[in-house]
């Protein structure tokens, strides 16, 4: 039935408006050049219209100067990743700097979080080593940050990382500030607040936290039981059990707990520390009987038949290959399908059920879910320089010969000490980016 497909799209929409009513997630931020056509992006709404020409002019002009080039972006909050994860992986998600020489910079600030990072490319840290990185933070940026001047500790931050490699570049040029500065921009109360917001009184702070935590929890596993009972077919039942655990619902259950008590518990010491992890600690198990037991039921199911409503008898794997063709065991044979065939012995009625299994994807050319992936490392990896992978598909289909290779770029591995969750993204950027990646160095701030 279609409501069965609708409710669990509508529940996902519905986590991800909340989420996004909180935070922004690095892949959600938009990339300034390909949208604005300028090389800052305001999403935490501190600079006045001031600030944002005057950093995006030196941001030009340092690339018309040294063809380095540098972003500047604010956000509300991190979304509870580390500012090294965030920055870094906007990064590698625009591509700043260019593809060969690695010249990006990044300026990363969030306003919630109260912390700052500038990210450098690994082609320019001679220029701005870790320790230079730090200084400037610390002797220029939080400083003014702590009096809440945002866009002049953003801007004297900028120009002093720009003056930085113009000199390393040879040369050297004269940023002159304006005299005075530009006024700070007022913050909205929904931007005042939103710090405020999550503080709340630790009673009314767990209230919410659980009852939210049980909304989500009980309405996935409402979904999941809707959709157990609605198959017909056993392997379906049985294939729908095994995933509960790690699939959709319990890992959307545990992220959102995580999540949800990050943002409201945080700031309530070890007690909030405690709760969350309380919530898995007891999550985790109910969750594992409910797909055991739902497991045992799916093992022992037979459905009823359709016509006189008596049990009916499963044909055997040997027997029901006399019912399909050479396509679909191959399919059974990969597990990318299952065919399933039922006996009604009290009126000889047959049924079939088609059981979609994730053992291979749909190949292109005969359509059959039999296509296989190989992967073969051509050139690792290392922090210096990007690797190179193989992937051949090949289709298990006897009756098809469908076979593709490509090569896919393996980004380098980061320097940093979170650096492995940046694989997915490719180091080639969009908009009008030059390509460039990350190194992992630089460094971070708090005030």
């Amino acid at each position: 039935m279609k409501w069965r497909r609708i409710v669990p799209i509508v529940v996902v929409v519905l986590a991800a408006l909340l989420v996004n009513a909180w935070s922004i997630p690095p892949s959600d931020v938009p990339d300034p050049l390909a949208s604005v056509g300028r090389q800052v992006q305001d999403s935490g709404q501190v600079l006045s219209e001031e600030y944002l020409d005057l950093i995006d002019s030196l941001c030009r002009e340092l690339q018309r100067v040294t063809q380095a080039q540098m972003a500047v972006v604010t956000v509300d909050n991190l979304n509870g990743e580390p500012v090294e994860d965030y920055a870094e992986t906007l990064f590698q998600q625009w591509g700043i700097g260019d593809t060969d020489r690695d010249d990006g910079l990044l300026i990363l600030f969030s306003r919630d979080d109260r912390k700052v990072r500038l990210e450098v490319g690994y082609g320019l840290e001679p220029a701005i080593n870790d320790a230079r990185a730090g200084r400037m933070l610390r002797d220029i940026a939080t400083p003014k940050f702590k009096q809440g001047y945002y866009g002049q500790g953003l801007y004297l931050l900028a120009v002093a990382v720009a003056d930085h490699v113009t000199r390393a570049s040879g040369q050297p040029y004269d940023f002159t500030l304006p005299d005075p500065l530009p006024p700070e921009r007022i913050l909205s109360s929904s931007s005042a607040a939103s710090s405020s917001a999550i503080a709340l009184p630790y009673p009314t702070a767990l209230l919410i936290y659980t009852a939210l935590l049980l909304g989500f929890s009980g309405l996935t596993t409402i979904i999941f039981l809707l959709r157990f009972h609605a198959y017909r077919a056993r392997a379906a039942k049985v294939h729908l059990s095994k995933k509960y655990l790690f699939g959709v619902p319990a890992l959307s259950v545990l992220g959102m707990a995580g999540f949800i008590g990050l943002i409201m518990l945080y700031d309530k010491g070890i007690i909030g520390f405690f709760i969350m992890f309380f919530t898995f600690l007891v999550t985790i198990p109910l969750q594992w009987l409910l797909r055991q037991k739902m497991l045992a039921k799916a093992e022992a199911y037979t459905p009823d038949c359709a016509r006189c409503h008596r049990p009916m008898r499963l044909i055997g794997e040997e027997e029901d290959n006399q019912f399909l063709t050479r396509e679909e065991i191959a399919e059974e044979n990969v597990l990318g399908m299952d065919y399933e065939f039922w006996a009604c012995d009290a009126c000889n009625r047959q049924e079939r059920f088609n059981v979609r299994l994730d053992g291979a994807d749909r190949c292109k050319q005969c359509r059959r879910y039999t296509l296989l992936h190989h992967e073969q490392i051509i050139t690792k990896a290392t922090t210096k320089r990007k690797g190179k992978k193989k992937v051949t598909s090949t289709c298990a289909n006897p009756l098809c010969a469908y076979v593709h290779t490509r090569f896919v770029t393996i980004p380098r591995v980061s320097s940093s000490s979170s650096g492995s969750s940046r694989s997915g993204f490719s180091s080639s950027g969009g908009g009008s980016w030059g390509g460039g990646s990350s190194g992992g160095g630089g460094a971070s701030g708090s005030w």
